[in-house]
């Protein structure tokens, strides 16, 4: 297979994208107080991690042509990494119905701690 100057800037792209999305969720997780966010953060966090981590490995294989040289257990690291993917989104999604508890749904929800009804939508 020969080099694909299009899959190699496709995948540098996506890289670098990962890259910036963690440093800015990393930014937003410093700032942040709220432990029910903090939670969900660490998840998204994660899923971006291994996001990243996934695009990374998929260029490097695509841009060195890994696969032809040691053949399809190559591709082992990105099932890998699809997985835990997956299963950090489940645990934010898990994280999420735990903040819906707290602050409650649309239509029966609880005030949230510190403000009033005035200024609800």
């Amino acid at each position: 297979m020969a080099f694909d100057m299009a899959t190699a800037v496709m995948g540098i792209a996506s890289v670098m994208a990962g890259i910036i999305a963690v440093s800015l969720t990393l930014s937003a997780h410093r700032r942040m107080s709220n432990p029910e966010l903090l939670g969900y953060v660490k998840y998204l966090q994660g899923v971006m991690i291994s996001l990243t981590l996934f695009s990374s490995w998929h260029a490097a294989k695509d841009i060195f042509g890994l696969k032809e040289i040691y053949g399809p257990i190559i591709e082992m690291p990105e099932y890998g990494l699809v997985i835990l993917t997956c299963i950090l989104l489940l645990l934010g999604a898990r994280s999420v119905l735990r903040m819906s508890r707290v602050y409650g749904f649309r239509e029966r929800g609880r005030e949230k701690p510190g403000k009033g009804k005035e200024g609800d939508g």
